[in-house]
């Protein structure tokens, strides 16, 4: 929905599963509560340990909050304008975890929370396409902050691959057409 010159999200839903573990997300926006209603489960892959999220998460006024596909139409539309410093600058809804956190470590309860997604766009050295990178570690504890993602965008500034190391010798590639 376009709310106030800007791609926003009204509903997010994802559903995944690696070798019988299932992960699954819903959060439901309120623009006019400034409210994300946010639901999850997931197993962690290594033990099936359960991580859960009921909660209902306040948005301060003046925050942006995107999803991934909000964000992506907004870069695209060229409505996503960068800072100062050239980053783009939103937050996201996820699952509130430490920044040390395991992927087989869970907690007592779990709680939503805004996290800051950034990303520089710049050509892509080899392509010269659009290319951007990106910290995974906010949204996946098989992540790692010093190796982030990497995302390329086509001329018309959709994605088309998405690549990122993980831990334990797995990676992450995602291509889009």
């Amino acid at each position: 929905m376009l709310r106030e010159g800007r791609w926003v999200p009204l509903r997010a839903a994802s559903y995944f599963e690696i070798y019988g573990r299932q992960s699954r997300t819903e959060i439901g926006y309120d623009h006019e509560r400034r409210s994300a209603e946010y639901h999850a489960r997931g197993e962690t892959f290594l033990m099936r340990r359960l991580r859960v999220v009921d909660d209902v998460l306040a948005i301060p006024a003046g925050v942006r909050v995107d999803d991934a596909f909000s964000a992506l139409l907004n870069y695209r539309d060229g409505l996503w304008s960068p800072d100062a410093q050239g980053r783009l600058m939103t937050h996201v809804v996820r699952r509130r975890h430490s920044d040390t956190e395991g992927p087989d470590e869970v907690a007592s309860g779990y709680r939503a929370e805004l996290a800051p997604l950034e990303l520089t766009v710049a050509p892509d050295p080899e392509s010269q396409k659009p290319a951007a990178l990106l910290d995974l570690s906010r949204f996946s504890s098989w992540a790692r902050s010093d190796k982030p993602a990497r995302i390329v965008f086509d001329g018309e500034r959709r994605p088309t691959l998405i690549t990122g190391p993980l831990i334990l010798g797995s990676s992450l590639s995602i291509r889009l057409s």
